[in-house]
């Protein structure tokens, strides 16, 4: 696991996939305006190259880093899995309650820039963001490095956001669109 203790860099597959988020983005009727980012190396990187394509102001919002999971830090998803099924409190790590707390102020201050905001961040900070609401958002369905759109439903008060994952498709004679 590599939590908020680990800096780790982009790997080659999540260049790739920032590449193409950039491309997606790009084309997307949903076009940034800002990006926030956690300033951890893995996302602030994921976030430079989507902006390739962008061109758009950035900032970092320190609070967007991962969960910190102390003792489970560089351990394998099969040596944690049993026990994170127990608690999402790892040992000598960060209070999953405290992370949400933590990751609602950052999304607060993410939405303070002009909508909309591309927010480039970590698998936990979804998982929190999906605590926050108390509700099943498809967390297990958000693709890593693949964008989403969330849109405002204000009429759903319990998750008041529908997801929609951006994807580039052929449309015809090789030109490419975006699916939704």
């Amino acid at each position: 696991m590599a939590g908020a203790g680990i800096d780790s860099p982009l790997t080659d597959l999540g260049r790739k996939q920032a590449e193409d988020a950039g491309k997606i983005l790009a084309q997307s009727a949903h076009l940034p305006k800002m990006i926030c980012h956690s300033p951890m190396r893995r996302a602030a990187e994921t976030a430079e190259i989507i902006n390739q394509s962008l061109q758009l102001p950035m900032i970092a919002i320190g609070d967007l880093r991962e969960h910190y999971v102390g003792d489970w830090e560089g351990k394998s998803w099969e040596e944690v899995a049993k026990q994170w099924e127990k608690t999402l409190d790892p040992p000598n790590g960060e209070v999953f309650a405290d992370f949400t707390i933590r990751v609602r102020g950052a999304m607060q201050a993410a939405l303070v820039y002009p909508a909309p905001v591309l927010v480039v961040a970590h698998g936990g900070v979804w998982q929190a963001i999906k605590n926050i609401y108390g509700g099943d958002i498809g967390f297990f369905e958000l693709d890593n490095g693949v964008p989403h759109h969330f849109h405002p439903m204000p009429e759903q008060p319990l998750y008041p956001w529908r997801v929609q994952k951006l994807t580039l498709c052929e449309v015809s004679g090789g030109v490419k669109g975006i699916s939704v």
